[in-house]
């Protein structure tokens, strides 16, 4: 008897299917075994043609976010990038430090003229036709602060807030205060924030949807995530007339930073997979990675980026307990996955500009003071990451069997490894197309692993003759 595996996704349960996986460590699942993504030292390409890696300032012991900021020049008549981190220092000091995208300078120097304590929310806003980068505070101890390349300002009115985003010329947040209420800047036009001093009132809900926890502008409108579902505002006098729309459901088990817009719907994880929503109904995606998914995941993060839904998470297929461990890049439109494992993203950040599309990471842990980016191939910076597929252990048969041989269909070097009535076997093996191995193991129950660390091996299926 002769049968194909065909290397699927995970199913936790054991259904005696040696085509579907236990574990899997950075192969992409995508008709087989294929080479999947890794990370690389963040590149940036400064002049259209040549690019740079930045390098950090020493103090710099951990970056914890990644922003990005765009200005127009006068001089060069055309928008400049400027990266932005916030870091902590060797003395326990949280600083901000940037670097210019469009030059040839690797450097990051600190901005001295703007502090915080805590982590702030930023984004790029515009006013009186000048380009700022609004830092949003997120705790009681520091205030709201504009500021761009050259000026700065900041306000105290502004409350701390777990979101803020900007929408129909006003700044809409959720302040820490009064969760289950919204915050919006009362200017009449978005260059008034300033006379304003961004000052504004508190929105209450009449209803039972509970606290806020996220904001996300989608398709031309505010969206805003709270326990219980979902309101529409598609601008500020609705809000103020009540007339916006409500979708039920129940978002007690998703994680908050993996909301996300991709080009047709918003993206979210659950405890239970992968969720979109496209303004009307909620589709849950079976993508083959959903019982990997660990329910302590506070910490997750998400991207959409280039056509793909990259989330980092904790699973059951790494080594922490208690922060991300693993990164899964996600084609839902293909439906093939890609488990990049080991790595504790902490925070990721899409670059999109004429010359640049990376979506970048800070990391826990060893990478904690390094930025990187995604990348083709199994490594992580330098590291050569093994690549590995394992089923569950089946059964064969009710009698001894024979696994008198196998065959491999594909390219490069593995190790497989047959477990047999919990003896383990393992075969090198060299792939050009295809190779057959004669194997001659008896018994009932068994179980394969595949293994390379080469990043350029692939395999389409495998056949086992038994007897």
């Amino acid at each position: 008897m002769k049968q194909k595996i065909e290397f699927l996704g995970v199913k936790n349960k054991n259904e005696n299917d040696l085509n579907y996986a236990k574990v899997i460590k950075n192969f992409k699942i995508d008709n087989g075994l294929k080479n999947g993504y890794g990370i690389k030292n963040l590149t940036i390409c400064f002049d259209g043609i040549n690019e740079k890696t930045y390098v950090l300032p020493n103090e710099v012991n951990k970056i914890l976010n990644i922003y990005y900021y765009k200005f127009f020049s006068n001089s060069s008549m055309s928008y400049t990038g400027v990266i932005l981190l916030y870091a902590q220092t060797t003395n326990n000091e949280k600083k901000i430090y940037w670097s210019l995208v469009e030059t040839s300078l690797t450097v990051f120097f600190e901005l001295s003229d703007v502090s915080f304590l805590s982590e702030p929310i930023g984004f790029n806003i515009n006013i009186l036709g000048i380009d700022y980068i609004i830092f949003v505070p997120t705790t009681d101890e520091d205030t709201l602060c504009l500021w761009s390349q050259n000026s700065h300002y900041t306000f105290q009115t502004f409350p701390c807030c777990t979101d803020a985003c900007l929408f129909d010329g006003k700044i809409y947040a959720i302040s820490k205060n009064k969760p289950s209420s919204l915050y919006v800047t009362n200017n009449e036009t978005i260059d008034d924030l300033l006379s304003s001093q961004f000052s504004g009132e508190s929105y209450d809900f009449d209803d039972d949807l509970g606290k806020a926890f996220k904001l996300l502008v989608f398709d031309g409108a505010l969206f805003v995530f709270r326990e219980k579902g979902i309101i529409k505002i598609s601008s500020t006098n609705a809000l103020k007339e009540g007339s916006f729309k409500v979708v039920s459901f129940d978002f007690a088990n998703t994680f908050v930073n993996t909301i996300c817009s991709a080009d047709n719907c918003i993206l979210f994880l659950r405890e239970d997979g992968l969720y979109s929503f496209d303004q009307v109904d909620f589709l849950k995606y079976e993508m083959g990675f959903e019982n990997y998914i660990s329910k302590n995941n506070k910490k997750a993060v998400a991207a959409w980026h280039n056509g793909k839904y990259v989330v980092a998470l904790n699973t059951t297929n790494g080594n922490s307990d208690t922060k991300n461990n693993s990164m899964i890049v996600l084609d839902i439109l293909d439906k093939n996955f890609c488990f990049v494992t080991d790595v504790s993203v902490l925070r990721m950040l899409a670059i999109n500009n004429e010359n640049n599309n990376a979506l970048s990471f800070c990391f826990d842990y060893e990478f904690e003071n390094k930025i990187g980016m995604l990348c083709f191939g199994s490594k992580i910076f330098t590291n050569d990451e093994e690549k590995m597929w394992q089923s569950h252990a089946v059964l064969l048969g009710k009698e001894q069997k024979v696994l008198k041989s196998f065959e491999l269909f594909g390219q490069g070097e593995f190790c497989v490894e047959f477990c047999v009535d919990e003896k383990t076997y393992e075969f090198n093996v060299s792939v050009n197309k295809n190779k057959k191995i004669n194997s001659n193991l008896r018994g009932k129950k068994v179980s394969i692993k595949i293994k390379t660390t080469s990043s350029s091996s692939w395999l389409d299926d495998m056949i086992l003759e038994v007897i």
